[in-house]
């Protein structure tokens, strides 16, 4: 059976309600705690789904990031360098580096907490793709598993256990890109057999590269990753991980557009060519699972992290500062750690049922500061504060098989935050408090799922697609944290905003051969969080509200040619009517995937942003774009080759921009304008991959 048929494996756990429903009736009601099913991949965005490597293998892999666009309704933006944290929109958030889409790390947070540059800043370039064995994706704040900065979603990316095989890859391109990888999984000894009692998987990647900036990006990733896996008995499972990272680059920074097409100057300059930046990061997990009966499962986490940025930029050019520019050095060093526990227990009453609890816990201990910089040189330190922030959450849940056509989850997470901070500068911009804050906030969940078509269900049809229908109703409160700085200085501020969602769906399998489903969605959050340019922060506005639809189609006519296409459009605004800036539209993505016995395969992908305003009263609106890739790769015994051309029409596009105030040195005064980073242009990369065991 051919690896990408319509009947594929996916591995699932019982708390994503939807997927388990959408693979076979008969799941409803006889929930497990982890279920092997073999169905087609559902393709709606509007429940929990799972999206496997091979959902990404063809794609450029040079940053993780780019690996999170298989999730219909995000994208991802270059924000300036390729060190520094990607920019994502998603579900008609503009979530700038994070602040309301979770991403996590075999269930380690990575959205920091009172980050230097902006809150949820969420750096995952310190993870190897090659790494990636799938991706847990839940859309909005309906699983009771997910807490801070899970608003529009959160994706949560495993990692792989073993490989099936060993190998050695290097990548090059244009503009000096060059990219090696190195993956080594032994299959002997206690690492040996159809079920090995031990498992390892090592990895390590470098990766450098110009762009095809004028100023050269200069990029350098040094990336290490170990996992290793041990079964004590028949019921007991010790596994763990340990990760490190290094990274510098220059950036090309977010250029304004009245500067492009001066004499001398086009779209690949930049005002400023100091901007940029470094990082650093050892991240490491242990965890512990033990089977205490068929019915009753404890599993156990401990995590802990070192992270490490510097970054200077310079949104709004020589706006404030005319002599020496408007330059910014942010710096983050923190240690944060924490674990989760959760105990889950299969009854049978007169209804099936799935009890889940559990507890987590992270503590941050920050230190971030601010400064003013001109070319990478310290002029005056404008704040530096010491920040303490630990959060304690409990949850529970239960899933209940109500008849063999519908099936409810729902549950209740509990937060609780403390925040200290210490001012170590007083800020000479305004007023900064030091001081102590806590506030805790109770968030229930509730998720129904009914096929009442079925042949069990109330209303059987005799139509296959019909009869196969699956719809989805979900309500939940989320929320996001704020900086704790913020907090403290403005206590009139909500601390933990909540975001309460709704939505229902349908999923129907059309043909054999074809899933459509469509999902409309409703979030209402009570604080937004909006970037402020001239500053390279986010600060707190009003209510706001959202909605949108999302409609998503996979087909397969025939075994070897899949196909999928999804289309989002939502709508975002303050209570008070405004629109809130950057939040996206229209997005819209395909692809087109051919594969051959002989070891050929090919995949077009389509990836498309509408038009979105740039600010609040809607009167300018930022440029959209849409991109066309390709890649072919054909494997030969260990020999594999590769070849992608990005770009394919040579787009001019902006991957990120913004509409702000700022002043060239030349100019008399300040002027609002678009200001971007441009996206590359038509570019082609080839590999060569040396497999071995």
């Amino acid at each position: 059976m051919h690896r990408r048929c319509a009947l594929r494996r996916l591995r699932l756990a019982v708390f994503t309600p939807a997927l388990a429903l959408a693979s076979a009736m008969p799941a409803v009601a006889q929930p497990t705690y982890d279920v092997t099913v073999r169905a087609r991949r559902p393709v709606t965005s509007g429940s929990n789904f799972v999206l496997d490597a091979e959902s990404f293998e063809l794609r450029r892999m040079d940053r993780p990031d780019r690996i999170l666009e298989v999730v219909p309704s995000l994208l991802t933006a270059q924000h300036a360098g390729g060190g520094k944290s990607n920019q994502y929109l998603v579900r008609g958030f503009d979530a700038d580096h994070g602040t309301d889409f979770a991403f996590f790390v075999d269930g380690v947070p990575m959205n920091m907490r009172s980050h230097a540059h902006g809150q949820g800043f969420a750096e995952m370039h310190w993870l190897i793709p090659e790494a990636i064995d799938r991706i847990d994706v839940s859309m909005g704040p309906y699983d009771v598993e997910y807490g801070d900065f899970a608003t529009a979603g959160a994706a949560n990316l495993r990692l792989r256990e073993a490989a099936d095989e060993s190998f050695v890859k290097v990548t090059g391109g244009q503009w000096q890109s060059i990219r090696s990888v190195g993956v080594y999984s032994p299959k002997r000894g206690v690492f040996g057999g159809e079920d090995p009692k031990a498992t390892l998987f090592s990895a390590f990647e470098f990766n450098t590269g110009d762009g095809p900036f004028e100023n050269d990006e200069d990029l350098l990733q040094y990336k290490g990753l170990a996992r290793f896996g041990a079964e004590f008995g028949e019921s007991t499972r010790l596994s763990g991980w340990f990760a490190a990272y290094d990274g510098r680059w220059n950036a090309s920074g977010q250029i304004p557009q009245r500067w492009v097409g001066r004499e001398g100057v086009n779209r690949w300059d930049s005002v400023d060519p100091s901007e940029g930046g470094d990082s650093a990061r050892q991240i490491g997990q242990v965890r512990v699972t033990h089977d205490f009966s068929p019915n009753q499962k404890l599993e156990v986490t401990g995590w802990a992290s070192h992270y490490m940025l510097d970054l200077d930029s310079n949104f709004s050019l020589f706006l404030e500062d005319p002599e020496n520019g408007d330059g910014i050095l942010q710096e983050d060093d923190r240690v944060y750690f924490g674990g989760t526990a959760v105990y889950r227990h299969s009854v049978e009453w007169r209804l099936q049922v799935l009890f889940s609890a559990g507890l987590d816990q992270r503590s941050d201990f920050v230190t971030a500061s601010l400064s003013k910089q001109r070319r990478r040189t310290r002029l005056d330190r404008i704040s530096s504060d010491r920040i303490d922030q630990t959060s304690v959450a409990a949850f529970a849940e239960a899933d209940v098989a109500l008849a063999p056509w519908a099936r409810f989850v729902g549950g209740v997470r509990v937060e609780g935050f403390w925040f200290d901070v210490r001012n170590r500068k007083q800020a000479q911009t305004g007023p900064r408090a030091d001081g102590r804050v806590s506030e805790d906030l109770y968030l229930p969940k509730a998720n129904l799922i009914l096929a009442p078509f079925a042949a069990e269900g109330p209303l059987p049809a005799a139509s296959a697609p019909i009869r196969d229908t699956q719809i989805f109703l979900n309500w939940g409160q989320g929320f996001h944290s704020n900086d704790a700085r913020d907090v403290v200085a403005n206590p009139q501020e909500r601390v933990l905003p909540i975001a309460m969602g709704w939505e229902v769906g349908v999923r129907t399998p059309v043909q054999e051969w074809l899933d459509v489903s469509v999902a409309y969605w409703w979030l209402h959050l009570q604080s937004e969080l909006v970037f402020v340019g001239d500053a390279g922060d986010t600060e707190a506005k009003g209510r706001s509200r959202r909605q949108g639809v999302e409609v998503a189609v996979r087909a397969q006519p025939v075994e070897w040619l899949t196909g999928e296409a999804s289309v989002a459009y939502s709508s975002s605004e303050f209570s008070n009517g405004d629109a809130v800036p950057q939040a996206p539209r229209l997005v819209a993505k395909a692809s087109l995937l051919a594969t051959h016995d002989s070891g050929l395969s090919a995949e077009l992908d389509f990836t498309a942003l509408g038009r979105r305003y740039g600010d609040e009263d809607r009167s300018v609106k930022l440029h959209g774009y849409a991109i066309l890739d390709f890649a072919v790769r054909y494997r030969r015994g260990p020999i594999e080759g590769l070849v992608g051309l990005d770009n394919v029409l040579g787009s001019e596009w902006r991957s990120s921009e913004f509409y702000y105030e700022s002043r060239l040195q030349d100019e008399a005064e300040g002027a609002e304008d678009f200001h971007f980073t441009p996206g590359y242009p038509r570019n082609v990369r080839v590999g060569l991959t040396y497999y071995f065991r």
